[in-house]
């Protein structure tokens, strides 16, 4: 089974209400609208409840680029903006060209901080353990031959 919610479902949780340097806008509604499937065996999508109404108004056509499910980095803009980044050019600067190129921000497809994100997840998922494991002997031969070096590591299995 697997349910999704309107974006403005709930609300935000009163738990610590001292005073903060900054407050951020909260655009929960409550919105009881969401839509429930069931999954088979076979990964066979099946709709078993809808509830269409919404306590609120719908975003706008010129808003709704600006939605996360309207968002995405397409691989040919990720491979442009790596290659560009290889290159020395800030990436601010190669989003701000994809901008232009497509036709201003709505036309893009992603925002500024879905680049980075993405960018920062595909570096994350190139690293694999052989990196890790080569920091932990180096780690490991300076704690030997250095009596004032420590060091220690959760093993996350």
């Amino acid at each position: 089974m697997k349910t999704f919610l309107c974006s403005k479902a709930g609300s935000k949780s009163k738990k610590n209400s001292s005073v903060k340097a900054y407050s951020k806008i909260d655009l929960r509604t409550g919105c009881g609208a969401y839509i429930q499937f069931d999954v088979d065996g076979n990964g066979v999508w099946t709709v078993t409840k809808h509830e269409k109404a919404h306590n609120h108004k719908l975003s706008t056509k010129d808003k709704s680029h600006l939605l996360r499910s309207h968002r995405r980095v397409g691989n040919n803009q990720l491979s442009y903006l790596r290659d560009l980044k290889k290159s020395g050019v800030a990436l601010a600067d190669g989003i701000r060209f994809l901008k232009h190129q497509s036709g201003g921000s709505p036309l893009v497809g992603f925002t500024n901080r879905d680049a980075y994100n993405s960018l920062a997840s595909e570096y994350l998922k190139s690293l694999d353990e052989t990196d890790s494991n080569s920091l932990i002997e180096i780690f490991r031969r300076r704690q030997c031959n250095e009596p004032d070096f420590f060091f220690d590591f959760e093993d996350g299995d």
